[in-house]
């Protein structure tokens, strides 16, 4: 398996680094009985914390190049709204409610996201994440 420290990692590759954390912090969730327990919310959980300990400090690290950004409300209604973007599934992320997402629906949304970005540092997509709404 591909490690990120200094060397390249895939995003496929992280996609199943990243599934297999979100199951254990699920696991974990229930084992604790943690109410409200959510896919997204796992996936938000991991996207901040290598948002805030790897890609703020140095956002062309081998990890921060392919790390899913954290998804939430407002980066979904902001990108639904940009008509640059060519995507059949553009109007629906609008509906989404990262909270709820499952397994499935959430990696549908990056395989989308990706696509959009199209081979550019994923984190580019937080620039839809803005103070105010649009």
């Amino acid at each position: 398996m591909e490690h990120y420290n200094g060397g390249y990692i895939s995003p496929e590759t992280f996609d199943k680094l990243h599934e297999n954390w979100c199951q254990a912090i699920l696991k974990s969730w229930e084992e604790d009985q943690v109410a409200n327990g959510s896919y997204g919310r796992a996936a938000k959980l991991i996207a901040v914390y290598i948002k805030s300990m790897i890609v703020v400090q140095n956002d062309q690290t081998a990890l921060s190049i392919v790390a899913h950004p954290p998804i939430d409300r407002m980066i979904l209604q902001n990108i639904s709204k940009d008509k640059s973007i060519n995507h059949q599934n553009r109007m629906y992320w609008k509906a989404i409610n990262w909270t709820e997402l499952n397994k499935l629906k959430y990696q549908n949304l990056i395989k989308d996201f990706r696509q959009v970005i199209n081979d550019k540092l994923f984190w580019v997509i937080e620039k839809y994440w803005t103070i105010t709404p649009d």
